[in-house]
């Protein structure tokens, strides 16, 4: 089973590209945050509720989820063969200076809907796939700002560091190149903790497994069938 932790939004709709050129090869579910789960803690529930009983699986988790993923591996290292991290961190990526100004502007800035010129320059770039750009704006429209500036908030409070030293499955990292929302902050604190991890570079923005779906799919399939033992 590959289990897919969605970003901040939650939904997990934003799957579905990846899901399709993945196509049947792996058992594949997502989770979805309700809108109730405003924390680390509350996500963590949720995966725990579609964890399979009687067989292991593998995480990938993107951006907003990668910490969870992280601290989930180490607890039930049993359950999780391998973990795959999109664009991900293991502890508040942003500096002291722009963690203040965040915190100071989220009450508000999440009122804000998400225009186009923002969604291309943060999430999908300039050249995203046709309506890539549309369905991510309708995705992230219903998510409340009170739930979205509350995940921001444990973004900026978490920290597996501690969890991720301590893994002993395969780990793949999958880092966008024009990442402008987290840019290298990211990788290259998973590098200072875990030098041994590969780190696939991609050419692409934010949101890497919807603008990239086909790469992203042929990287995650090819990770999988060398990392993790198939099935007798």
């Amino acid at each position: 089973m590959l289990l897919l932790l969605p970003g901040l939004e939650g939904s997990g709709d934003l799957f579905d590209a990846l899901i399709e050129e993945l196509g049947p090869r792996f058992d594949t579910q997502v989770v979805r945050y309700p809108a109730a789960c405003y924390s680390y803690a509350d996500a963590e529930r949720e995966v725990r509720a579609v964890l399979p009983a009687s067989r292991s699986c593998i995480l990938l988790a993107e951006s907003f989820s990668t910490p969870l993923a992280i601290e989930l591996a180490a607890k039930l290292p049993s359950a999780v063969d391998a973990l795959i991290l999109c664009n991900g961190f293991a502890s508040n990526p942003l500096s002291g200076i722009e963690s203040m100004m965040a915190i100071a502007a989220s009450p508000w800035f999440f009122h804000i809907p998400l225009t186009t010129i923002a969604a291309q320059t943060f999430l999908v770039g300039s050249d995203a796939p046709d309506g890539v750009t549309e369905t991510v704006q309708r995705t992230i429209a219903p998510v409340a700002p009170a739930t979205l500036a509350a995940r921001f908030g444990a973004v900026l409070r978490c920290d597996a560091r501690e969890a991720l030293q301590k893994l002993a499955q395969p780990i793949l990292y999958l880092y966008a190149t024009r990442d402008r929302l987290i840019g290298a902050a990211g990788v290259n604190q998973i590098l200072r903790l875990r030098p041994d991890i590969p780190i696939e570079r991609i050419d692409g923005p934010h949101l890497l497994l919807q603008t990239q779906p086909r790469r992203s799919a042929e990287i995650i399939t090819r990770f999988i069938s060398t990392a993790v033992p198939a099935p007798t």
